[in-house]
């Protein structure tokens, strides 16, 4: 809006960005043309931007999903800044409260990381970490720093640092296993010894317990049992594999004692099977021990059996 109606004032707001030069007095209705004239173009261009958004979501979802050409992807990327090489590249998978989501996309902003997407789930991001091993320590030991900066501890799961670009699917593996294991067994902080950022497979023997249930020996029971659970806890087993092998001890403890009935038996599988955590297939054990506690100590049995 001007007083002038020189052309060079005109020029000038022109220039410099204006979609109009309207002299005053102002004629109402074709100011409010204007102003209906530049929100459509604004509200098209929020629109175009909310689309490119979804689109480069969609490009790195294929990427870690192993689901896209890679000629395309090199071409594609392009467009949105990036330079994609075989230099190393890290998957991360942050799980997050919903308060602490805009926190967090400034956090991933400010460590220029751009390669960033919202899971479908709506409570992680995927971070395809553009860097070498020690640009991601660095950028971890600050995400440790930020996390309990907002009085939490979110879980994350770190993939493996590869090479290629065609490998980066593997790394989204290897963390959202890595995130799996460290929910099931809560594990907050981002330190994991090596058998628990693997999931290894612990070996274990179920000779003592089993010889111990045979003639009740409680004590050796509660003790075998023990070491199995901190055997399963310490090597963070796969979660299935530490459901089935809860379910082992259970049927055991189950076929021994006369006094678990089958209502307790229905019960107690419908919570190994949906147990989401270590802590609840733990429970169902402790319950078990419990049920059985005041069970008569000793059978009676021959004096050779006995011995044996």
């Amino acid at each position: 809006l001007s007083g002038y109606q020189e052309f060079d004032y005109v020029k000038e707001g022109l220039r410099m960005g204006a979609d109009n030069y309207l002299i005053k007095p102002v004629d109402k209705v074709e100011l409010i043309e204007t102003l209906e004239k530049i929100i459509k173009e604004l509200n098209s261009e929020a629109e175009q931007l909310q689309t490119q958004s979804v689109l480069f979501d969609y490009l790195l979802q294929g990427w870690t999903h192993d689901d896209i050409d890679y000629i395309e992807l090199r071409k594609m990327i392009k467009r949105y800044g990036y330079r994609l090489t075989d230099r190393p590249y890290t998957a991360l998978i942050i799980a997050y409260p919903m308060e602490a989501e805009e926190a967090l996309i400034e956090f991933i902003a400010d460590q220029k990381q751009g390669m960033y997407y919202k899971q479908n789930d709506d409570q992680s991001y995927t971070v395809i970490f553009d860097g070498s091993k020690e640009e991601l320590k660095a950028f971890i030991k600050d995400y440790q720093q930020f996390s309990q900066s907002l009085l939490g501890d979110f879980l994350i799961g770190v993939g493996e640092t590869v090479n290629e670009i065609v490998e980066v699917a593997s790394s989204y593996e290897h963390a959202l296993h890595a995130l799996q294991i460290r929910n099931f067994y809560q594990i907050k902080g981002l330190e994991l010894t090596k058998q628990i950022e693997t999931g290894m497979i612990p070996q274990l023997s179920f000779t003592k317990f089993n010889q111990a249930l045979y003639i009740r020996d409680f004590d050796t029971i509660r003790e075998e049992v023990d070491m199995m659970l901190e055997k399963l806890r310490k090597h963070g087993a796969l979660p299935e594999y530490s459901r089935q092998m809860i379910f082992l001890i259970f049927m055991d403890l189950y076929r021994q004692f006369e006094n678990l009935d089958e209502s307790f038996y229905q019960v107690n599988f419908e919570k190994i099977a949906t147990a989401q955590s270590f802590e609840g297939l733990e429970s169902v054990i402790e319950e078990t021990l419990l049920e059985i506690k005041h069970v008569k100590k000793e059978r009676s049995y021959s004096q050779n059996t006995q011995h044996m």
